[in-house]
């Protein structure tokens, strides 16, 4: 997706707060409670998966609240940044994270002050757009954000696509009714996070429109009525046989 071909001008709509999420950062600085707590998370997300601390090399918080552009519907992105290429079988290994990864996701409902912790296992190798990253292990920011409309019209609304659309794919890719509906919530609060607090033009809602453009939001409603349709008569067959 090129930012330059959609016909409208996204800065007009986008809003910036005056200052850090007051619930995560004081003085410009993680607050230390909220950073602690984001390790031990951290910790447990590394031993569900099995990643050992040596292969670690940081654990980061990125997106709208690691900047000025977060919202009440904001998440907030922990990402343990691994060397996936010196692992044995590394290919396999990054499939085996990202599926476990969303399995983790779904069955643990972690919040940080009422804000949603989304863990991410990312690739050293491969660079992170974001508006902001702090590095939790080393309490400072690697990316410092500004308050620079054309910066957030680029970064954020293309990073909220590819999210997006990376967690339709899986959802083809696994064929769970569960993962299915964790997704479609996923969209519902992202683009009521962009109609609440930047409007129609908000990237949230922005980057709901191309997928639906794109027939990405069909297919993931057509999947959901087919899953659906497969467990009611699995399950009716099985009530006619006992």
């Amino acid at each position: 997706m090129q930012l330059h071909e959609l016909d409208f001008d996204l800065g007009d709509a986008i809003n910036f707060h005056d200052e850090l999420n007051t619930k995560l950062f004081e003085d410009n600085k993680l607050r230390p409670e909220v950073r602690k707590q984001l390790m031990v998370i951290a910790d447990d997300f590394k031993e569900e998966l099995e990643i050992p601390d040596s292969e670690v090399e940081d654990l980061t918080i990125s997106g709208s609240n690691a900047a000025y552009s977060y919202s009440k519907h904001s998440d907030l992105d922990l990402h343990l940044i691994v060397d996936i290429a010196a692992l044995p079988n590394s290919e396999l290994q990054q499939k085996l994270f990202n599926a476990r990864k969303s399995l983790y996701n779904q069955s643990h409902d972690l919040k940080i002050r009422g804000i949603p912790v989304e863990l991410y296992v990312q690739d050293s190798a491969q660079p992170h757009v974001s508006l902001g990253i702090y590095s939790v292990k080393n309490d400072e920011w690697i990316k410092e954000p500004v308050k620079t409309r054309a910066n957030l019209n680029q970064t954020a609304t293309k990073a909220k696509y590819e999210k997006l659309k990376d967690l339709i794919e899986l959802a083809e890719r696994a064929r769970s009714l569960e993962l299915v509906l964790n997704i479609m919530d996923t969209l519902k609060r992202y683009r009521k996070a962009g109609l609440t607090e930047t409007g129609e033009f908000g990237p949230e809602n922005l980057a709901f429109k191309v997928l639906r453009s794109q027939g990405y939001i069909d297919r993931l409603y057509d999947l959901r009525d087919e899953l659906h349709s497969e467990r009611l008569s699995i399950e009716s067959l099985e009530t006619k046989v006992s």
